[in-house]
Protein backbone atom coordinates (compact mmCIF):
# COMPACT_ATOMS: atom_id res chain seq x y z
CA UNK A 1 0.00 0.00 0.00
CA UNK A 2 2.95 2.18 0.54
CA UNK A 3 4.28 1.92 -2.63
CA UNK A 4 1.14 3.07 -4.40
CA UNK A 5 1.68 6.77 -6.14
CA UNK A 6 0.38 9.87 -4.91
CA UNK A 7 -2.90 11.18 -6.24
CA UNK A 8 -2.26 14.20 -8.40
CA UNK A 9 -4.28 16.63 -6.55
CA UNK A 10 -1.27 15.79 -3.92
CA UNK A 11 1.13 16.43 -5.81
CA UNK A 12 2.87 19.95 -5.77
CA UNK A 13 4.19 20.14 -9.05
CA UNK A 14 1.16 19.21 -10.88
CA UNK A 15 -0.84 22.17 -8.59
CA UNK A 16 2.22 24.50 -9.70
CA UNK A 17 1.37 23.91 -13.89
CA UNK A 18 -2.03 24.15 -13.06
CA UNK A 19 -1.36 27.48 -11.85
CA UNK A 20 0.89 28.25 -14.48
CA UNK A 21 -1.62 27.37 -16.98
CA UNK A 22 -4.61 29.30 -15.24
CA UNK A 23 -2.01 32.53 -15.78
CA UNK A 24 -2.48 31.58 -19.66
CA UNK A 25 -5.89 31.58 -19.02
CA UNK A 26 -6.48 34.56 -17.46
CA UNK A 27 -5.42 37.02 -20.48
CA UNK A 28 -9.37 37.03 -21.76
CA UNK A 29 -11.67 39.66 -20.55
CA UNK A 30 -14.03 37.86 -18.06
CA UNK A 31 -12.24 36.71 -15.02
CA UNK A 32 -12.57 33.15 -13.75
CA UNK A 33 -14.40 33.04 -10.42
CA UNK A 34 -11.96 31.84 -7.57
CA UNK A 35 -12.11 28.23 -6.24
CA UNK A 36 -11.98 27.18 -2.71
CA UNK A 37 -8.49 25.32 -1.45
CA UNK A 38 -8.28 21.77 -2.07
CA UNK A 39 -6.95 19.85 0.61
CA UNK A 40 -5.00 16.59 0.58
CA UNK A 41 -7.00 13.37 0.44
CA UNK A 42 -5.11 12.45 3.81
CA UNK A 43 -6.95 15.40 5.44
CA UNK A 44 -10.52 14.60 4.31
CA UNK A 45 -12.99 12.57 5.94
CA UNK A 46 -13.23 9.02 5.38
CA UNK A 47 -16.83 9.76 4.83
CA UNK A 48 -18.32 9.76 1.26
CA UNK A 49 -19.09 13.23 -0.13
CA UNK A 50 -22.50 14.26 -1.02
CA UNK A 51 -23.06 14.56 -4.98
CA UNK A 52 -22.28 18.38 -5.72
CA UNK A 53 -25.29 20.51 -5.14
CA UNK A 54 -25.48 23.77 -7.45
CA UNK A 55 -24.58 26.90 -5.26
CA UNK A 56 -24.87 30.52 -5.89
CA UNK A 57 -22.01 32.39 -7.91
CA UNK A 58 -20.01 34.19 -6.25
CA UNK A 59 -18.85 37.70 -6.68
CA UNK A 60 -15.46 38.12 -8.15
CA UNK A 61 -12.66 39.00 -5.88
CA UNK A 62 -11.32 42.48 -6.79
CA UNK A 63 -8.16 42.24 -8.65
CA UNK A 64 -5.16 44.77 -8.30
CA UNK A 65 -5.19 46.98 -11.18
CA UNK A 66 -2.79 46.08 -13.95
CA UNK A 67 -2.50 47.59 -17.60
CA UNK A 68 -5.12 46.27 -20.22
CA UNK A 69 -3.85 43.37 -21.45
CA UNK A 70 -3.25 42.03 -25.08
CA UNK A 71 -6.43 41.19 -27.01
CA UNK A 72 -6.35 37.57 -28.37
CA UNK A 73 -8.94 36.78 -30.97
CA UNK A 74 -11.92 34.29 -29.53
CA UNK A 75 -10.86 30.58 -28.86
CA UNK A 76 -12.47 28.23 -31.23
CA UNK A 77 -13.25 25.07 -29.47
CA UNK A 78 -14.08 21.86 -31.49
CA UNK A 79 -17.61 19.92 -30.95
CA UNK A 80 -17.76 17.77 -27.99
CA UNK A 81 -17.23 14.10 -28.75
CA UNK A 82 -20.35 11.73 -27.18
CA UNK A 83 -17.86 10.01 -25.48
CA UNK A 84 -15.99 13.13 -23.36
CA UNK A 85 -17.52 13.54 -19.47
CA UNK A 86 -19.62 15.96 -18.08
CA UNK A 87 -17.91 18.10 -15.27
CA UNK A 88 -19.93 19.50 -12.52
CA UNK A 89 -18.79 23.28 -12.69
CA UNK A 90 -20.30 25.73 -9.88
CA UNK A 91 -21.75 28.34 -12.61
CA UNK A 92 -24.41 30.99 -11.96
CA UNK A 93 -26.77 29.19 -13.63
CA UNK A 94 -26.30 26.42 -11.35
CA UNK A 95 -26.04 23.75 -14.15
CA UNK A 96 -22.89 21.91 -15.09
CA UNK A 97 -21.13 22.70 -18.54
CA UNK A 98 -18.19 20.73 -20.18
CA UNK A 99 -14.68 21.68 -19.96
CA UNK A 100 -12.57 20.47 -22.61
CA UNK A 101 -9.42 19.39 -22.43
CA UNK A 102 -7.97 22.13 -24.58
CA UNK A 103 -9.38 24.76 -22.34
CA UNK A 104 -6.05 24.04 -19.88
CA UNK A 105 -3.70 25.25 -22.22
CA UNK A 106 -3.30 29.19 -23.42
CA UNK A 107 -4.48 29.57 -26.88
CA UNK A 108 -2.04 29.91 -29.95
CA UNK A 109 -0.85 33.58 -30.45
CA UNK A 110 -2.19 35.41 -33.08
CA UNK A 111 0.30 35.14 -36.07
CA UNK A 112 -0.94 38.82 -37.56
CA UNK A 113 -0.60 40.53 -34.66
CA UNK A 114 2.47 40.93 -32.12
CA UNK A 115 2.87 38.87 -29.30
CA UNK A 116 3.89 40.04 -25.94
CA UNK A 117 6.75 39.28 -24.16
CA UNK A 118 6.76 38.02 -21.15
CA UNK A 119 8.97 38.37 -18.19
CA UNK A 120 11.76 35.60 -18.13
CA UNK A 121 10.62 32.14 -16.25
CA UNK A 122 12.52 29.59 -14.45
CA UNK A 123 11.82 26.37 -16.50
CA UNK A 124 9.07 24.28 -15.40
CA UNK A 125 9.75 20.39 -14.24
CA UNK A 126 8.46 18.33 -17.78
CA UNK A 127 4.70 18.09 -17.16
CA UNK A 128 2.90 14.48 -17.16
CA UNK A 129 0.49 13.49 -19.47
CA UNK A 130 -3.24 15.30 -18.98
CA UNK A 131 -5.78 13.65 -17.10
CA UNK A 132 -9.41 13.78 -16.27
CA UNK A 133 -9.79 16.19 -13.92
CA UNK A 134 -11.70 15.23 -10.56
CA UNK A 135 -15.20 15.78 -9.67
CA UNK A 136 -14.28 18.03 -6.79
CA UNK A 137 -13.54 21.65 -7.76
CA UNK A 138 -10.56 23.06 -7.01
CA UNK A 139 -10.09 26.47 -5.90
CA UNK A 140 -7.00 28.08 -6.26
CA UNK A 141 -5.42 31.62 -5.31
CA UNK A 142 -5.65 34.09 -7.96
CA UNK A 143 -2.03 34.41 -9.85
CA UNK A 144 -1.07 38.10 -9.47
CA UNK A 145 -1.58 40.15 -12.95
CA UNK A 146 1.64 40.31 -15.43
CA UNK A 147 2.87 43.36 -16.32
CA UNK A 148 2.23 43.93 -20.19
CA UNK A 149 5.16 45.07 -22.19
CA UNK A 150 4.09 46.90 -25.66
CA UNK A 151 4.44 45.33 -28.72
CA UNK A 152 8.14 45.60 -30.34
CA UNK A 153 8.15 47.57 -33.45
CA UNK A 154 9.01 45.16 -36.16
CA UNK A 155 12.43 46.06 -37.16
CA UNK A 156 12.89 46.69 -40.82
CA UNK A 157 15.92 44.56 -42.39
CA UNK A 158 18.73 47.24 -43.09
CA UNK A 159 21.23 46.85 -45.75
CA UNK A 160 24.68 46.04 -45.73
CA UNK A 161 26.84 48.55 -46.13
CA UNK A 162 29.42 48.21 -48.97
CA UNK A 163 32.78 49.44 -49.86
CA UNK A 164 31.60 52.17 -51.40
CA UNK A 165 29.42 53.48 -48.76
CA UNK A 166 32.32 53.31 -46.30
CA UNK A 167 34.66 55.26 -48.52
CA UNK A 168 34.13 59.15 -47.49
CA UNK A 169 33.75 60.71 -51.06
CA UNK A 170 36.45 62.79 -52.42
CA UNK A 171 36.55 65.75 -54.58
CA UNK A 172 37.66 64.74 -58.27
CA UNK A 173 41.33 66.19 -58.84
CA UNK A 174 41.72 67.41 -62.07
CA UNK A 175 44.94 69.04 -63.71
CA UNK A 176 43.12 72.51 -62.96
CA UNK A 177 43.46 72.23 -59.40
CA UNK A 178 47.02 70.66 -59.66
CA UNK A 179 48.37 73.41 -61.72
CA UNK A 180 46.77 76.14 -59.68
CA UNK A 181 43.86 77.01 -62.71
CA UNK A 182 40.38 78.42 -62.03
CA UNK A 183 39.52 76.65 -65.60
CA UNK A 184 40.68 75.44 -68.29
CA UNK A 185 43.00 77.41 -70.32
CA UNK A 186 42.91 76.02 -73.54
CA UNK A 187 39.35 75.19 -74.31
CA UNK A 188 37.53 75.41 -77.46
CA UNK A 189 34.70 77.98 -76.38
CA UNK A 190 34.75 81.54 -78.42
CA UNK A 191 35.15 82.91 -74.83
CA UNK A 192 36.36 86.96 -75.33
CA UNK A 193 38.73 86.86 -72.08
CA UNK A 194 40.70 83.99 -73.68
CA UNK A 195 41.43 86.61 -76.65
CA UNK A 196 45.26 87.48 -77.70
CA UNK A 197 45.67 90.08 -80.07
CA UNK A 198 48.62 88.93 -82.44
CA UNK A 199 49.46 90.90 -85.20
CA UNK A 200 46.92 89.45 -88.31
CA UNK A 201 44.52 89.47 -85.98
CA UNK A 202 44.36 92.74 -84.86
CA UNK A 203 45.00 94.12 -88.30
CA UNK A 204 41.92 92.08 -89.83
CA UNK A 205 39.44 93.32 -86.48
CA UNK A 206 40.86 97.23 -87.32
CA UNK A 207 39.68 96.89 -91.03
CA UNK A 208 36.67 94.72 -90.31
CA UNK A 209 35.73 97.61 -87.89
CA UNK A 210 36.57 100.41 -90.57
CA UNK A 211 34.28 98.63 -93.35
CA UNK A 212 31.47 98.53 -90.40
CA UNK A 213 31.87 102.27 -89.99
CA UNK A 214 31.98 103.13 -93.34
CA UNK A 215 28.78 100.99 -93.79
CA UNK A 216 30.50 99.32 -97.10
CA UNK A 217 27.73 97.22 -98.66
CA UNK A 218 29.66 93.67 -98.45
CA UNK A 219 32.75 92.43 -96.34
CA UNK A 220 34.74 89.08 -96.95
CA UNK A 221 37.14 87.38 -94.19
CA UNK A 222 38.65 84.25 -95.30
CA UNK A 223 40.88 82.18 -92.93
CA UNK A 224 41.51 78.13 -92.56
CA UNK A 225 39.88 76.54 -89.70
CA UNK A 226 41.13 77.30 -86.26
CA UNK A 227 42.43 80.59 -86.40
CA UNK A 228 39.62 82.24 -84.58
CA UNK A 229 37.47 83.60 -87.55
CA UNK A 230 34.50 83.52 -85.00
CA UNK A 231 35.95 85.39 -81.88
CA UNK A 232 37.22 87.99 -83.90
CA UNK A 233 33.79 88.99 -85.29
CA UNK A 234 32.32 88.43 -82.01
CA UNK A 235 35.17 91.22 -80.74
CA UNK A 236 34.53 93.75 -83.66
CA UNK A 237 30.72 93.42 -82.24
CA UNK A 238 31.58 94.27 -79.05
CA UNK A 239 33.23 97.50 -80.06
CA UNK A 240 29.71 98.82 -82.21
CA UNK A 241 28.02 101.25 -81.10
CA UNK A 242 24.02 101.10 -80.25
CA UNK A 243 23.17 102.46 -83.31
CA UNK A 244 24.37 99.80 -85.37
CA UNK A 245 22.17 96.32 -84.73
CA UNK A 246 24.35 93.30 -85.51
CA UNK A 247 22.64 89.74 -86.17
CA UNK A 248 25.50 86.71 -86.63
CA UNK A 249 24.55 83.42 -87.95
CA UNK A 250 26.89 80.77 -86.68
CA UNK A 251 24.66 78.14 -88.20
CA UNK A 252 25.34 78.07 -91.81
CA UNK A 253 22.84 75.02 -92.83
CA UNK A 254 19.99 76.44 -92.95
CA UNK A 255 17.20 77.79 -95.60
CA UNK A 256 16.90 81.10 -96.93
CA UNK A 257 13.66 81.67 -95.10
CA UNK A 258 15.65 80.90 -91.57
CA UNK A 259 18.11 82.41 -92.29
CA UNK A 260 15.42 86.23 -92.75
CA UNK A 261 13.99 84.94 -89.59
CA UNK A 262 16.98 84.38 -87.89
CA UNK A 263 17.94 87.67 -88.90
CA UNK A 264 14.74 89.54 -88.20
CA UNK A 265 14.45 87.79 -84.35
CA UNK A 266 17.83 89.13 -83.82
CA UNK A 267 16.62 92.80 -85.02
CA UNK A 268 13.84 92.16 -82.35
CA UNK A 269 11.33 93.28 -85.44
CA UNK A 270 9.64 89.73 -83.89
CA UNK A 271 9.78 87.26 -81.15
CA UNK A 272 10.34 83.49 -80.82
CA UNK A 273 6.92 83.18 -80.22
CA UNK A 274 5.56 84.75 -83.41
CA UNK A 275 7.81 82.19 -85.25
CA UNK A 276 6.16 79.21 -83.08
CA UNK A 277 2.51 79.89 -83.03
CA UNK A 278 1.98 83.30 -83.80
CA UNK A 279 1.60 85.69 -87.67
CA UNK A 280 4.82 84.54 -88.37
CA UNK A 281 5.05 81.03 -87.74
CA UNK A 282 3.82 80.08 -91.97
CA UNK A 283 5.20 83.25 -93.50
CA UNK A 284 6.06 83.16 -96.89
CA UNK A 285 9.62 84.44 -98.13
CA UNK A 286 8.04 87.54 -99.29
CA UNK A 287 6.69 88.10 -96.10
CA UNK A 288 9.42 87.71 -94.26
CA UNK A 289 11.60 89.96 -96.68
CA UNK A 290 8.85 92.83 -97.12
CA UNK A 291 9.35 92.84 -93.22
CA UNK A 292 12.89 92.87 -93.33
CA UNK A 293 12.85 95.77 -95.59
CA UNK A 294 10.19 97.47 -93.88
CA UNK A 295 12.63 97.62 -91.03
CA UNK A 296 15.14 98.92 -92.71
CA UNK A 297 13.92 101.76 -94.45
CA UNK A 298 12.56 102.78 -91.00
CA UNK A 299 16.48 103.03 -89.77
CA UNK A 300 17.15 105.89 -91.78
CA UNK A 301 15.36 108.42 -90.10
CA UNK A 302 17.06 107.15 -87.19
CA UNK A 303 20.17 107.09 -88.66
CA UNK A 304 20.82 103.44 -87.57
CA UNK A 305 22.23 101.05 -89.14
CA UNK A 306 22.02 96.74 -89.21
CA UNK A 307 24.64 94.38 -89.66
CA UNK A 308 24.44 90.85 -90.64
CA UNK A 309 27.55 88.64 -89.94
CA UNK A 310 27.28 84.57 -91.39
CA UNK A 311 30.02 82.91 -90.24
CA UNK A 312 31.02 79.43 -92.87
CA UNK A 313 29.20 81.33 -95.73
CA UNK A 314 30.94 78.88 -97.92
CA UNK A 315 28.26 76.62 -96.87
CA UNK A 316 25.65 78.30 -97.99
CA UNK A 317 23.42 77.70 -101.07
CA UNK A 318 23.88 79.54 -104.26
CA UNK A 319 19.99 80.58 -103.67
CA UNK A 320 20.78 81.82 -100.12
CA UNK A 321 23.81 84.07 -101.05
CA UNK A 322 21.79 85.30 -104.25
CA UNK A 323 19.45 86.67 -101.57
CA UNK A 324 21.60 88.13 -99.35
CA UNK A 325 22.49 90.10 -102.68
CA UNK A 326 19.01 91.25 -103.01
CA UNK A 327 19.15 91.97 -99.13
CA UNK A 328 22.14 94.24 -99.65
CA UNK A 329 20.53 96.93 -101.42
CA UNK A 330 21.12 100.41 -101.55
CA UNK A 331 19.08 103.68 -101.37
CA UNK A 332 20.63 106.38 -102.14
CA UNK A 333 24.76 106.59 -101.23
CA UNK A 334 24.10 104.59 -98.43
CA UNK A 335 23.42 101.27 -97.70
CA UNK A 336 20.54 99.53 -95.98
CA UNK A 337 21.71 96.16 -94.76
CA UNK A 338 25.69 95.89 -94.47
CA UNK A 339 26.57 91.96 -95.19
CA UNK A 340 29.79 90.50 -94.04
CA UNK A 341 30.88 87.24 -95.06
CA UNK A 342 32.86 85.21 -92.98
CA UNK A 343 34.29 81.35 -94.14
CA UNK A 344 36.84 79.58 -95.81
CA UNK A 345 39.40 80.44 -98.35
CA UNK A 346 36.93 78.55 -100.73
CA UNK A 347 34.55 81.36 -100.26
CA UNK A 348 36.63 82.97 -102.82
CA UNK A 349 35.83 80.26 -105.42
CA UNK A 350 32.11 80.13 -104.61
CA UNK A 351 31.78 83.63 -104.68
CA UNK A 352 33.65 83.45 -108.43
CA UNK A 353 30.39 82.13 -110.04
CA UNK A 354 28.34 83.91 -112.73
CA UNK A 355 25.67 84.31 -110.83
CA UNK A 356 27.16 85.28 -107.13
CA UNK A 357 29.72 87.70 -109.27
CA UNK A 358 27.92 90.94 -108.84
CA UNK A 359 27.63 90.12 -104.79
CA UNK A 360 32.02 89.60 -104.98
CA UNK A 361 31.95 92.92 -107.10
CA UNK A 362 30.40 94.96 -104.52
CA UNK A 363 32.92 93.75 -101.97
CA UNK A 364 34.85 96.96 -100.81
CA UNK A 365 37.22 94.68 -98.19
CA UNK A 366 38.79 91.29 -98.60
CA UNK A 367 40.75 90.02 -96.23
CA UNK A 368 42.47 86.77 -94.88
CA UNK A 369 42.94 86.28 -91.31
CA UNK A 370 47.01 84.62 -90.99
CA UNK A 371 48.08 82.38 -88.10
CA UNK A 372 50.37 82.63 -85.43
CA UNK A 373 53.64 84.61 -86.12
CA UNK A 374 56.65 81.79 -84.52
CA UNK A 375 57.31 84.18 -81.86
CA UNK A 376 53.85 84.69 -80.49
CA UNK A 377 53.27 81.15 -79.85
CA UNK A 378 54.98 81.67 -76.16
CA UNK A 379 52.93 84.67 -75.83
CA UNK A 380 49.47 82.93 -76.73
CA UNK A 381 50.05 80.23 -74.45
CA UNK A 382 51.43 81.94 -71.39
CA UNK A 383 48.29 84.91 -71.99
CA UNK A 384 45.74 81.81 -71.57
CA UNK A 385 47.31 80.53 -68.77
CA UNK A 386 47.28 83.83 -67.03
CA UNK A 387 43.62 84.50 -67.61
CA UNK A 388 42.71 80.73 -66.37
CA UNK A 389 44.38 81.60 -63.20
CA UNK A 390 46.77 83.71 -62.07
CA UNK A 391 48.93 81.26 -59.20
CA UNK A 392 49.46 79.13 -62.55
CA UNK A 393 51.79 76.43 -60.84
CA UNK A 394 53.46 75.29 -64.86
CA UNK A 395 56.31 76.21 -67.33
CA UNK A 396 56.84 75.75 -70.74
CA UNK A 397 60.20 75.39 -71.70
CA UNK A 398 61.74 77.11 -75.21
CA UNK A 399 62.19 73.80 -76.58
CA UNK A 400 58.10 73.07 -76.42
CA UNK A 401 57.12 76.05 -77.70
CA UNK A 402 59.26 75.35 -80.45
CA UNK A 403 57.64 72.57 -80.88
CA UNK A 404 54.35 73.50 -81.00
CA UNK A 405 55.62 76.38 -83.73
CA UNK A 406 56.54 73.16 -85.84
CA UNK A 407 52.95 70.70 -85.24
CA UNK A 408 50.67 73.44 -85.26
CA UNK A 409 52.06 75.96 -88.13
CA UNK A 410 50.50 78.50 -85.73
CA UNK A 411 46.87 77.35 -85.90
CA UNK A 412 45.19 78.53 -81.99
CA UNK A 413 43.02 75.42 -82.28
CA UNK A 414 45.87 73.21 -82.56
CA UNK A 415 48.01 74.97 -80.04
CA UNK A 416 44.69 74.78 -77.52
CA UNK A 417 44.61 70.94 -78.32
CA UNK A 418 48.56 70.17 -78.31
CA UNK A 419 48.61 72.65 -74.82
CA UNK A 420 45.22 70.82 -73.46
CA UNK A 421 46.45 67.15 -73.81
CA UNK A 422 50.06 68.26 -72.37
CA UNK A 423 48.93 69.54 -69.31
CA UNK A 424 46.89 66.14 -68.50
CA UNK A 425 49.84 64.25 -69.53
CA UNK A 426 51.98 66.62 -67.60
CA UNK A 427 49.19 65.87 -64.50
CA UNK A 428 49.38 62.00 -64.56
CA UNK A 429 52.98 62.43 -63.98
CA UNK A 430 53.19 64.94 -61.15
CA UNK A 431 55.20 67.22 -63.54
CA UNK A 432 55.36 70.87 -63.06
CA UNK A 433 57.26 71.77 -66.69
CA UNK A 434 56.01 70.57 -69.89
CA UNK A 435 59.18 70.02 -72.25
CA UNK A 436 59.46 68.65 -75.76
CA UNK A 437 58.89 64.94 -75.10
CA UNK A 438 55.22 65.92 -73.24
CA UNK A 439 54.43 67.50 -76.33
CA UNK A 440 55.40 64.72 -78.27
CA UNK A 441 53.52 62.35 -76.61
CA UNK A 442 50.13 64.51 -77.01
CA UNK A 443 51.04 64.90 -80.66
CA UNK A 444 50.60 61.27 -81.08
CA UNK A 445 47.74 60.55 -78.96
CA UNK A 446 46.16 63.55 -80.89
CA UNK A 447 47.32 61.80 -84.28
CA UNK A 448 49.11 65.10 -85.14
CA UNK A 449 52.00 64.50 -87.64
CA UNK A 450 55.54 65.73 -86.77
CA UNK A 451 57.04 67.81 -88.98
CA UNK A 452 60.24 66.88 -91.30
CA UNK A 453 63.50 67.75 -90.96
CA UNK A 454 65.67 68.65 -94.19
CA UNK A 455 67.68 65.06 -93.37
CA UNK A 456 64.53 62.87 -92.80
CA UNK A 457 63.13 64.70 -96.14
CA UNK A 458 66.18 63.35 -98.21
CA UNK A 459 66.17 59.94 -96.72
CA UNK A 460 62.23 59.46 -97.30
CA UNK A 461 63.25 60.16 -100.86
CA UNK A 462 66.20 57.63 -100.83
CA UNK A 463 63.77 55.13 -99.91
CA UNK A 464 61.33 55.55 -102.22
CA UNK A 465 63.79 55.31 -104.97
CA UNK A 466 64.96 52.18 -103.75
CA UNK A 467 61.81 50.67 -102.78
CA UNK A 468 60.42 51.50 -106.85
CA UNK A 469 64.02 50.00 -107.87
CA UNK A 470 63.33 46.83 -106.16
CA UNK A 471 59.43 47.13 -107.42
CA UNK A 472 61.08 47.21 -110.99
CA UNK A 473 63.23 44.19 -110.57
CA UNK A 474 60.66 42.14 -109.00
CA UNK A 475 58.29 42.91 -112.18
CA UNK A 476 60.81 41.75 -114.57
CA UNK A 477 61.90 38.60 -112.50
CA UNK A 478 58.66 37.65 -112.75
CA UNK A 479 57.81 38.43 -116.34
CA UNK A 480 60.61 36.54 -117.22
CA UNK A 481 59.34 33.38 -115.50
CA UNK A 482 55.78 33.65 -117.14
CA UNK A 483 56.90 34.50 -120.41
CA UNK A 484 60.21 32.46 -120.75
CA UNK A 485 58.98 30.71 -123.53
CA UNK A 486 58.57 33.68 -125.31
CA UNK A 487 61.41 35.68 -123.56
CA UNK A 488 63.56 31.73 -125.25
CA UNK A 489 62.15 32.24 -128.49
CA UNK A 490 63.08 36.09 -129.21
CA UNK A 491 67.17 36.05 -127.62
CA UNK A 492 67.06 32.48 -130.11
CA UNK A 493 66.36 34.73 -133.01
CA UNK A 494 68.12 37.62 -131.92
CA UNK A 495 71.42 35.46 -131.64
CA UNK A 496 70.82 33.90 -134.97
CA UNK A 497 70.40 37.25 -136.80
CA UNK A 498 73.17 37.25 -139.82
CA UNK A 499 76.47 39.25 -139.85
CA UNK A 500 76.06 42.02 -141.50
CA UNK A 501 78.56 42.57 -144.43
CA UNK A 502 81.49 44.74 -144.49
CA UNK A 503 81.21 47.75 -145.95
CA UNK A 504 83.44 48.64 -149.36
CA UNK A 505 86.63 49.84 -148.56
CA UNK A 506 86.96 53.80 -148.93
CA UNK A 507 89.07 55.15 -152.35
CA UNK A 508 92.21 57.81 -151.07
CA UNK A 509 92.23 60.43 -153.63
CA UNK A 510 95.01 61.18 -155.92
CA UNK A 511 97.02 64.41 -155.23
CA UNK A 512 96.12 67.35 -156.91
CA UNK A 513 99.41 69.20 -159.15
CA UNK A 514 100.20 72.65 -158.20
CA UNK A 515 100.11 75.19 -160.94
CA UNK A 516 103.05 77.10 -162.00
CA UNK A 517 102.60 80.81 -161.31
CA UNK A 518 102.50 83.07 -164.32
CA UNK A 519 106.04 84.71 -165.50
CA UNK A 520 106.46 88.55 -164.05
CA UNK A 521 106.74 90.03 -167.60
CA UNK A 522 103.13 88.39 -168.36
CA UNK A 523 102.01 90.36 -165.50
CA UNK A 524 103.16 93.84 -166.53
CA UNK A 525 101.66 93.17 -170.02
CA UNK A 526 97.61 92.79 -168.87
CA UNK A 527 95.64 96.33 -169.92
CA UNK A 528 93.79 98.03 -167.14
CA UNK A 529 90.01 97.58 -166.42
CA UNK A 530 87.98 100.39 -167.80
CA UNK A 531 85.88 102.26 -165.30
CA UNK A 532 82.56 102.21 -165.91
Amino acid sequence: MDDQPKPLADDPRFLESLDELDRGLESVDQPRPSRPPVLPLTQRSGAPEPPATPRAAEPPAPQPVAPPPVQLPPLQYPPPSPGEADVPHQGGTGGTRRRALLDLFPPAPDQTAPAPQPPPAAPAPPRPAPVALLAVPIARPAAPAVPQRAPAARQQPTRRPSLADMIAPTEEITYETFYGLNEKPFSLSSDLKFLYHSNAHDRVAQELLSAIRRHDAVVIITGDTGLGKTMLCRAVLEQLDHRTLTSFVTDPFVSIEDLVKTVLVDFGVISQADLASGRMAHAALADLTAALREFLQSLVALEAFAVVLIDEAQRLPADALEQVLLLSGTSGEQSLLQVVLVGQPRLLQVLNRAELRPLAQRASVREALEPLAEDEIAGYVLHRLAVAGANARVEFDDAAFERLNQLSAGVPLVVNLLCDRALMLGYHASANGIGVSTIDRAADDLDIRRPETGAGRMLRLMLNALVLVVLMLAGAAAAAVVFRDRVTQTVGQWEALPTPPRPPPLRQPSPLKALPPPPPDAQDNVPPRPRL
